[in-house]
């Protein structure tokens, strides 16, 4: 089975190849280069011993053929080569860049009976972006912004501690504190229409909410999955 892989997301591709490999029971995966084959003779090369040669002990093999600086290399005769590998082999084509649909390996994805996957670059979730949608109680993108960071693996206690951050400095703004004159002048703007969204008693009591969700958290009476959804939901709907 032939698989290319490409595109900029390497974690995410590594990631299937361990997948890949795992489902398989393949305890370790051959890596090669393209830079260091000899294309003009691939009958002798490491490729060729390692497609045509058994696993000692019985098991698929996989081998991953590194083609990300391939550049216009004319890759004709490997792909002529590919065709005539072993159905039961696992053979990865990778890029760590996108190829486009001028690529020799897209063009022959159907004749070389590959399965093609590209793994982009996903956009980073911003941790500002998610606490001035909470504080302008813009709903669904601050349920939208704090998917993604939890899809990354963000921390509930940070999270808690930057929506204490975006409630201080709302704050300052709707009690008129001498701190607010200290934001930078690009967030003060921006910081007083959210104080605009929220009564003083509000305030108050969304942040004892928080002080009380930080202690919980602290002492393993909250679980800080469930706890950073309650406080979002809280406070665009307070």
């Amino acid at each position: 089975m032939i698989y290319i892989l490409h595109g900029e997301d390497s974690t995410s591709a590594r990631n299937f190849l361990l997948n890949l490999q795992a489902q398989n029971k393949i305890d370790s995966r051959i890596e090669l280069v393209l830079e260091d084959l000899n294309l003009k003779d691939l009958a002798s090369s490491k490729l060729a011993l390692e497609t045509k040669s058994m696993d000692m002990f019985g098991q698929s093999k996989l081998i991953v053929l590194d083609v990300s600086k391939m550049g216009r290399t004319n890759v004709d005769s490997l792909i002529d080569f590919l065709k005539e590998c072993p159905t039961d082999i696992f053979l990865i084509i990778y890029s760590a860049k996108e190829l486009s649909k001028a690529n020799a390996f897209i063009k022959n994805t159907q004749s070389l009976k590959a399965r093609v996957m590209e793994f982009k670059k996903k956009d980073k979730a911003n941790i500002f972006s998610f606490v001035d949608a909470v504080f302008s109680r813009d709903r669904p993108n601050a349920f939208k912004q704090l998917r993604k960071l939890l899809l990354e693996g963000e921390d509930a206690v940070y999270l808690l501690t930057m929506l204490s951050y975006g409630l201080r400095n709302v704050a300052y703004a709707k009690f008129n504190s001498s701190l607010f004159h200290k934001i930078p002048p690009f967030n003060k703007s921006k910081v007083k229409t959210m104080s605009e969204k929220f009564s003083e008693r509000e305030i108050e009591n969304i942040l004892e909410m928080f002080y009380e969700m930080d202690r919980g958290i602290k002492y393993g009476e909250y679980d800080p999955a469930v706890v950073i959804p309650v406080a979002v939901e809280k406070v665009v709907t307070y």
